[in-house]
């Protein structure tokens, strides 16, 4: 009973949502931390080609994409999955950086207008389609001082440690 009805919910969930083709959409610009972009789209059954457009200042974007995938209760497959999904960003009709099966990457970026390509085919049993998940973050890059911070107190801490080693030979 209760497998029936966790069914039942799915496909009205799914017959209430947002079902197309493919899509565009602007995000608009996003901010450096804590800035986060998130949207899960849901499509019909087949393959999609959705595009979001998006500006960064300087800094470090991470993508993140992934299926949301609901087990099938009656077998060892799914009622709604999204199979194949790939994402690329573009600058100016190029393409500067790419994922396949949604495997998560970070790319550093110039301020700029940038395109975010997600392709993919939505599969179901149940008929209901597919959904899936796409995050977009961006860091800000270190200054230039911060990294030499860094370096100072590493080159610090070593000289540290090798002055301890030595006082501890003087006592072997």
């Amino acid at each position: 009973m209760l497998k029936r009805l966790a069914v039942a919910s799915l496909m009205l969930c799914a017959a209430s949502g947002a079902m197309a083709d493919d899509q565009v959409w602007n995000a608009g610009a996003i901010p450096a931390s804590p800035g986060l972009y998130f949207v899960t789209v849901h499509h019909a059954l087949g393959d999609f080609a959705d595009i979001v457009n998006f500006s960064v200042g300087d800094g470090n974007l991470g993508v993140s994409a992934a299926a949301l995938s609901v087990p099938s209760p009656f077998d060892n497959g799914y009622l709604s999955t999204i199979s194949s999904l790939n994402y690329s960003i573009w600058l100016d009709g190029t393409q500067i950086a790419s994922s396949t099966n949604g495997a998560a990457f970070t790319k550093s970026l110039t301020a700029g207008s940038y395109e975010l390509h997600v392709s993919g085919t939505a599969e179901s049993w149940a008929g209901i389609g597919g959904t899936y998940g796409l995050g977009l973050s961006v860091s800000p890059v270190p200054e230039p001082v911060t990294v030499g911070m860094l370096i100072a107190g590493l080159g610090i801490l070593g000289m540290a440690r090798r002055r301890d080693d030595a006082a501890n030979d003087k006592f072997s």
